[in-house]
């Protein structure tokens, strides 16, 4: 929906122009629950916007209201496909770039759509947020950073056991394919959750705007995503190893362990 180019005064500081701001922007998004304080206070800070419909909404969805976010994604992300479609050396798909661009606009104490100024329309501030992002990543040199690497990586360091460390140099090579076989079994929601939270560090706060989710139901996926990939894990690793079984249950119960310790460090600042 394009924004209602109506002229405000230079500043909007009286009471009629912020009620008049708001009536129009709030009939344009019925649905967006806004304190008229909060947006009044918004307005105060800009220089005589025109855009009032769009600023209403933007500041809606600065202010995490889940029916602007909802109705922010409906009506401007299409602008994502046509940015997607004219770059053919773009590595990442569409859900990827669209999970980048929520991030950039979206997420933070101060989401930079908070930064729109409503003296342009919202579509054209948002098409070139995402083209520039679409264009940074067709320019940055392609490196997948892969689940099984990052906990593998991760596990001497969070637990200096020796009897672990000898045996992850022991197996390693079974460790890194039953790992890789478990991650493929994840669904692409899964794989991407435990990508943000393993690889990205991006917190539940984060992921709840992401997603659109309650940030506990947010954790909730979190959490059976990692138990679905340990148990994948640890059942490809029994069908490789080929030791004796309290050999196997101890090098088991460390690897639990160190899954365990990854999980709970992961999540100390977000979940």
């Amino acid at each position: 929906m394009s924004g209602i180019s109506r002229a405000a005064p230079a500043t909007v500081q009286t009471g009629a122009a912020v009620a008049h701001a708001l009536s129009a922007a709030s009939t344009a998004w019925p649905g967006i629950q806004l304190d008229p304080a909060v947006f009044a206070a918004h307005l105060e800070r800009l220089d005589a916007p025109t855009h009032l419909a769009d600023l209403y909404l933007a500041c809606g969805c600065a202010h995490r209201d889940p029916a602007a976010l909802a109705a922010f994604e409906r009506v401007y992300f299409g602008e994502i496909d046509a940015a997607c479609r004219q770059r053919t050396d773009l590595k990442l798909g569409r859900d990827d770039v669209a999970q980048l661009v929520r991030e950039r606009l979206l997420v933070g104490d101060t989401p930079r759509i908070a930064s729109y100024s409503g003296r342009g329309s919202l579509r054209s501030w948002f098409r070139v947020s995402v083209v520039r992002v679409v264009s940074n990543l067709a320019a940055r040199p392609h490196r997948e950073i892969t689940i099984e690497d990052d906990v593998i990586a991760t596990l001497p360091v969070l637990t200096a056991d020796p009897e672990l460390e000898y045996m992850k140099r022991l197996y390693h090579a079974e460790f890194r394919a039953a790992l890789h076989e478990a991650v493929g079994k994840l669904a692409r929601r899964e794989r991407q959750l435990l990508r943000h939270s393993l690889v990205d560090g991006t917190s539940i706060d984060q992921l709840a705007v992401i997603y659109g989710a309650h940030r506990a139901t947010l954790a909730r996926w979190i959490a059976a995503a990692r138990e679905m990939l340990f148990s994948s894990f640890r059942a490809a690793l029994v069908d490789r190893l080929k030791i004796d079984r309290s050999e196997l249950e101890s090098l088991l119960h460390l690897v639990q362990s160190c899954f365990d310790i990854t999980v709970e460090r992961l999540f100390q600042t977000g979940a």
